[in-house]
């Protein structure tokens, strides 16, 4: 098996992550405290209330906690004059090798979030799909990006 790239993503990238799971989660947790509310008055079994909470509070702890630490830990990428490499996945370990010669152009963005911690991913676009290094510092990634445009040789008017 081969080595970990030196390439990390940047670690506010977990707040990031932790913050997008937290916000998506949150309809279920508003729903659940109105199921509590309403079983306080319709006696309902116990059983129903304590079972959603502790399925609530195993999944909080799984997709927030957990899930971005793994996440985080396994993203690694390295690229130079040929190619771009990313290392990705948690469950299912994905390892993309995209020549430079296929790239079609480079995206920087910036989400809410991300702009609130100076952060930027770079996309990669191919003829095949899209390829994104997620969660690096603005710098790091105007940087990147505007190298590996010149290695593919795509014009700066596109980037």
């Amino acid at each position: 098996m081969r080595k970990e790239l030196d390439g990390k993503i940047n670690k506010n990238a977990l707040i990031v992550w932790r913050l997008t799971a937290a916000i998506i989660l949150s309809p279920t947790i508003l729903i659940l405290a109105g199921l509590f509310v309403l079983s306080l008055f319709a006696n309902w079994p116990f059983w129903i209330f304590t079972g959603t909470l502790i399925l609530t509070i195993i999944s909080v702890i799984i997709l927030v906690l957990i899930v971005p630490r793994l996440r985080y830990n396994r993203w690694s990428y390295t690229f130079n004059e040929q190619e771009v490499e990313l290392h990705h996945g948690i469950w299912l370990r994905k390892r993309t090798i995209i020549p430079m010669v296929r790239v079609q152009h480079v995206d920087m963005k910036q989400g809410p979030l991300l702009r609130h911690y100076g952060l930027a991913s770079i996309t990669l676009a191919t003829a095949a799909g899209s390829h994104q290094i997620p969660a690096l510092t603005e710098q790091k990634a105007d940087t990147i990006r505007r190298k590996i445009a010149d290695y593919a040789g795509v014009s700066h008017e596109d980037i």
